[in-house]
C-alpha cells in the first residue's frame, strides 16, 4: 500500500511540474532556464530572434531592410476565437532574480494578424531589443477571464541581442521589392544624378553584392516631350549611360547591364503639367533574377 501511495504521489508531482504554473486567474508559461535558448538567424536581408516558450509556442523579433521592427507571439494551440480579447500586451520586464522585479518598464499592445499569431510593429519594438541587451526579459499577457502570462527566459539574452544588432547594422539599404522596378528622376534638360538617384543606385549595388542570383539589369533612359525629338534622344542616352556608368563604378559587371534610350517616345503620364513632365524625365531600371522579371 505504501509503495502504491508513493507511486501515486510521484505521478501527481510529475504532472504538476510539467503543467504550466497557475496563480489565481493567471496561468504562467515559461521555458525552464536550463532549456532556454535565443536562436538568432542573420543575413544581409533579414534578422530574426526566436525564443521557444514551453507548452505554448514561441516569441519572435525580426526586421527586414528599410522596414519597421516586428515582435510576434505564435502559439501551437492558443487561437483567436469568439470571446477572446482583441489582442495582448507585451512588456519589457525585470527577471525574477534582478533588482526591480516585478517592475515592467515598457509595454506595447499586440493585435491578431492570423488565427494563432499576435504581432506589433514600429519603432517601439526596439525597446524590446534594448531590454534584452541590458539583461531584461519579455512578458506577454493575453486572455479575458482566464489570463495567460508568458515570460521569456532571461538567460543568454545579451549575446543574442548583440548578434541581432550586428545583423541589423549590416542589412542592405533596400529590399528587392524596392530595387526591382525603379525610376531615377532628373532635372530639366539635365543628365546628372540627383542625391536621391545616387542613393537608389547605391542600393542596387549593395543588394547585388550579397545576392548573385541577379542575372540582368536593364537601364532605359527617357525624357519629357519638351524640345526636339533628336535632342531628346541624345539626352535620354546621356541619362541612361550615366546610370550605367555609376552601377559599374559600384561593382556591378558591365556584362549584366543592358542600356537603352528612347527619348520622349514612351511617357508614363500625359504631360499637361510640370509635375507630369517631371515624372517622365527618368531612367527606368529593371533588376532581374534568373530568367524572369517577376522573380
Amino acid at each position: 500500500m505504501s509503495k502504491r501511495i508513493t507511486y501515486c504521489f510521484s505521478m501527481i508531482l510529475f504532472v504538476a511540474l510539467m503543467l504550466p504554473r497557475s496563480y489565481a486567474n493567471e496561468i504562467l508559461f515559461q521555458t525552464p532556464l536550463e532549456q532556454a535558448d535565443w536562436n538568432v538567424t542573420t543575413s544581409h536581408f533579414h534578422c530574426q530572434i526566436t525564443h521557444p516558450v514551453s507548452r505554448f509556442g514561441h516569441v519572435m523579433l525580426d526586421v527586414y531592410p528599410a522596414s519597421a521592427f516586428s515582435l510576434s507571439l505564435v502559439s501551437d494551440w492558443f487561437v483567436k476565437t469568439q470571446g477572446t480579447n482583441d489582442g495582448a500586451k507585451a512588456f519589457v520586464s525585470y527577471p525574477e532574480w534582478k533588482r526591480g522585479y516585478p517592475k515592467r518598464v515598457y509595454s506595447l499592445p499586440m493585435t491578431w494578424v492570423s488565427k494563432n499569431k499576435l504581432n506589433v510593429k514600429g519603432d517601439g519594438v526596439f525597446h524590446f531589443l534594448s531590454g534584452l541587451e541590458t539583461g531584461l526579459t519579455w512578458q506577454f499577457l493575453l486572455g479575458n477571464h482566464q489570463q495567460f502570462l508568458l515570460t521569456a527566459s532571461a538567460i543568454k539574452t545579451q549575446v543574442a541581442a548583440q548578434k541581432f544588432l550586428q545583423c541589423f547594422y549590416h542589412l542592405v539599404p533596400k529590399p528587392f521589392s524596392y530595387i526591382r522596378n525603379l525610376n531615377i528622376y532628373f532635372g530639366v534638360s539635365l543628365s546628372s544624378l540627383t542625391p536621391q538617384g545616387e542613393k537608389d543606385i547605391e542600393a542596387i549595388a549593395a543588394y547585388y553584392k550579397y545576392d548573385k542570383k541577379i542575372s540582368k539589369i536593364i537601364v532605359d533612359g527617357y525624357t519629357d516631350n519638351s524640345g526636339y525629338h533628336l535632342a531628346n534622344m541624345a539626352l535620354s542616352r546621356y541619362r541612361a549611360e550615366n546610370v550605367t556608368r555609376r552601377l559599374i563604378d559600384l561593382g556591378i559587371p558591365q556584362r549584366l547591364i543592358l542600356t537603352r534610350f528612347h527619348g520622349d517616345r514612351i511617357s508614363i503620364t500625359a504631360e499637361k503639367t510640370s509635375k507630369n513632365k517631371q515624372i517622365n524625365r527618368r531612367v527606368h531600371i529593371w533588376v532581374i533574377k534568373g530568367n524572369s522579371k517577376n522573380v
